[in-house]
C-alpha cells in the first residue's frame, strides 16, 4: 500500500512546522502555507519577483478565419514594467466563439498554434479558452539572465543565492497572463487553470503555489524537482537536473541538490500549496526518468493536508498503477497514460472531463 510507501522513503509530514508542532486547523495550515512556501523559494527556485509597478496590453494579430472562422485567434504582448524598465513577451489566444466553460494558461515549448503539445481547437470545441506563450519568448533557457524578463530584476545578470532561477521566472510570466485573462469579461474568472509539461510543469506548480487566483493547477509529467517525490525516487534525481539545469534554480540550491544537505520537505510539500483549489498530476507509463510511481505517490502524501481544509484528497490507497488509469473522483485528481514523457490529446481530453466534472459539482 503506498501509505506504507510514505513511511519506507521517510517521507516529511506535510501537516508539520519545522519546530515539529501539528497543523490542527486551517489557521494552523495558513501559517504553515506560508512556511513552506518561503522555505521552496528560498532554498530551492529562488524567490519570485514581486508583482510589476504596471502591465500593459497590446494586441498586434488577429487571425479571423482560424479554424475555418468557428474560433477567435489573436496574439497580445504583454509589457510589464519594473523600476522604469520594460520587457514584453507575447501570449495567444484562442476563443470559442460559443459560451466559454474555463480557460487554460498554458507554457508552451513551441510558439505555433496548435502546436505538438497544444491541440487548441480541440480544446476550445470542448468550450475553454487557451492563452499559451513560447516560454523561452520571456527568458532563454539558459544561464543567461540578462534577457527577456530577466532583465527587469538582475543587474548584469548575477545573482545572489536565493534569487529566482529560470523556473521562478517562468511562473511570474504565467501570472502575467493571468493578469491579462482577468480583464476580459468573456472568461469566467473563477475558472482558470494553470497547465504546463516537464519543466513547465515544475513552473505551473510553483506559480500556482505562489498565486491563489488559479482555480486549479495541472502538472504533466513534471518528474523531478516538479510532481515526484525526491526520497527513494527512480530516474532523475535532484543532482542530475541541477548538474545540467542549474539556471533553473537559486544559487542556494546547489548545497542539496549536490547531497551537501538535506531539504526539509519534499515535492509533496510543494503540491499541498494549491490546497484547497483542485490539484491535478499526470504521468506517462513508459516516462522512468519523471518516475509515475513518485509522481502518484506525492498526491497520496499530499492529500492529508486537502482533507484537513474539508476537501477530498487522491481518493486511491492500493499498490502502484500498471495501467492506464484516471483517478478523477477528489479535489487531486492523478491519471496514468500509456507511452512516454509527452503532452498529447489524451492527456488534454483528461483534464477537461476532470474539469467539467468538477465545474458541474
Amino acid at each position: 500500500m503506498l501509505n506504507q510507501e510514505i513511511k519506507k522513503r521517510n517521507i516529511p509530514d506535510a501537516l508539520k512546522f519545522f519546530s515539529g508542532d501539528t497543523v490542527a486547523s486551517s489557521a494552523d495550515w495558513q501559517k504553515r502555507r506560508a512556511e513552506l512556501l518561503d522555505y521552496f523559494q528560498s532554498e530551492m527556485y529562488g524567490y519570485i519577483p514581486a508583482a510589476p509597478d504596471e502591465v500593459s496590453f497590446e494586441e498586434i494579430s488577429r487571425d479571423e478565419l482560424f479554424s475555418g472562422g468557428k474560433l477567435e485567434l489573436y496574439t497580445v504582448l504583454i509589457k510589464p514594467r519594473v523600476n522604469g524598465k520594460i520587457a514584453s513577451f507575447k501570449v495567444q489566444c484562442v476563443l470559442p466563439r460559443k459560451r466559454i466553460k474555463g480557460a487554460f494558461i498554458y507554457a508552451d515549448f513551441f510558439d505555433t498554434v496548435p502546436s505538438k503539445c497544444l491541440p487548441a481547437e480541440e480544446i476550445a470545441d470542448n468550450g475553454y479558452a487557451v492563452f499559451s506563450f513560447f516560454y523561452e519568448d520571456t527568458s532563454s533557457d539558459n544561464n543567461d539572465f540578462t534577457n527577456g524578463l530577466a532583465s527587469l530584476f538582475f543587474e548584469k545578470g548575477e545573482r545572489k543565492e536565493s534569487d529566482a532561477g529560470k523556473i521562478s521566472i517562468w511562473a511570474w510570466a504565467m501570472m502575467r497572463v493571468m493578469d491579462y485573462v482577468q480583464t476580459l469579461d468573456s472568461i469566467p474568472k473563477d475558472r482558470i487553470i494553470l497547465v504546463g509539461h516537464s519543466r513547465l510543469g515544475k513552473t505551473a506548480l510553483l506559480a500556482g503555489a505562489y498565486d491563489e487566483r488559479f482555480y486549479g493547477v495541472v502538472s504533466n509529467d513534471s518528474g523531478c524537482a516538479g510532481a515526484a517525490i525526491e526520497r527513494g525516487k527512480q530516474g532523475e534525481t535532484y543532482k542530475d537536473a541541477f548538474i545540467v539545469f542549474n539556471h533553473w534554480f537559486a544559487p542556494k540550491f546547489e548545497m542539496y541538490a549536490l547531497g551537501k544537505k538535506e531539504l526539509l520537505v519534499d515535492q509533496h510539500c510543494l503540491l499541498v500549496l494549491t490546497a484547497p483549489r483542485k490539484l491535478y498530476v499526470a504521468s506517462a507509463f513508459l516516462d522512468k526518468w519523471a518516475d509515475p510511481d513518485s509522481e502518484l505517490l506525492a498526491c497520496v502524501a499530499a492529500s492529508p493536508v486537502f482533507e484537513l481544509l474539508g476537501k477530498k484528497g487522491l481518493s486511491y490507497s492500493g499498490e502502484f498503477l500498471r495501467k492506464a488509469t484516471a483517478l478523477h473522483s477528489g479535489d487531486v485528481a492523478y491519471h496514468l497514460r500509456d507511452g512516454v514523457h509527452y503532452l498529447n490529446r489524451d492527456d488534454w481530453n483528461n483534464f477537461i472531463k476532470y474539469f467539467d466534472k468538477t465545474f458541474n459539482h
